[in-house]
């Protein structure tokens, strides 16, 4: 099913997951190539959120200008009953552009294109893409990592400004979802409401949709 990147004007408040890697630059492992990147680490939203938004970026530390890019991403379908791909923040100000994607099974094709006149234009690095998942009715916070490699494959290319295709080269370094940090504080009183001193207690914790309890932690 293809679908047409659009470009979204919003305003947001941002919790801790709001952001995962919208406003940061990630460095390619070499300089001979131009990247898409995975970030290490994405934090989850809540299951009430309905949708986790990650953010794909582009580096090209080259000499030549890049214009063009189609690559493949694999996700995790079980968790996620849909994707979707939007322009990120860097390629949002770029008036002239094109982009669409394809989705199947258990990854998104995604081709991003730049369509206007300049002879100097290149592709800036930083977030390009941002990728909303959208939680299934399975979604616990468990989510296997985003990947560059699955089970089938495909000619990942960049094109230059005179309109040469080259290797684009995957990196992911990591790719991981955790869930959000919850802090909850513990405080044993006396009959009398001053603090109890020396009590030992165990903490345990359940996914929703699990019947089983795993230890936190024992003080």
């Amino acid at each position: 099913m293809k679908r047409f990147l659009l470009g979204l004007a919003l305003t947001l408040s941002f919790v801790s997951f709001g952001q995962n890697g919208a406003n940061e630059v990630l460095t390619p492992p070499t300089n001979n190539s131009p990247y898409i990147l995975v970030d290490t680490l994405f934090t989850l939203a809540d299951a009430s959120a309905g949708e986790t938004d990650i953010y794909i970026h582009f580096s090209n530390p080259t000499a030549d200008d890049i214009t063009a890019v189609q690559f493949r991403l694999f996700y995790d379908n079980t968790s996620f009953s849909d994707i979707e791909v939007l322009w990120g923040p860097t390629a949002t100000p770029v008036t002239d552009k094109y982009g669409s994607y394809f989705k199947n099974l258990d990854y998104v094709n995604v081709i991003a294109a730049y369509t206007g006149n300049s002879a100097t234009f290149d592709w800036a690095d930083g977030a390009m893409f941002k990728v909303k998942l959208t939680h299934s009715a399975v979604y616990d916070g468990v989510v296997d990592s985003m990947a560059v490699l699955g089970s089938t494959t495909y000619n990942n290319l960049a094109t230059t400004s005179n309109g040469l295709d080259v290797t684009l080269e995957m990196e992911n370094y990591g790719g991981n979802f955790q869930m959000d940090t919850l802090e909850f504080p513990i405080i044993v009183r006396n009959a009398d409401g001053t603090p109890a001193q020396g009590v030992w207690f165990t903490s345990q914790k359940r996914l929703k949709p699990q019947g089983t309890w795993s230890t936190i932690g024992i003080d």
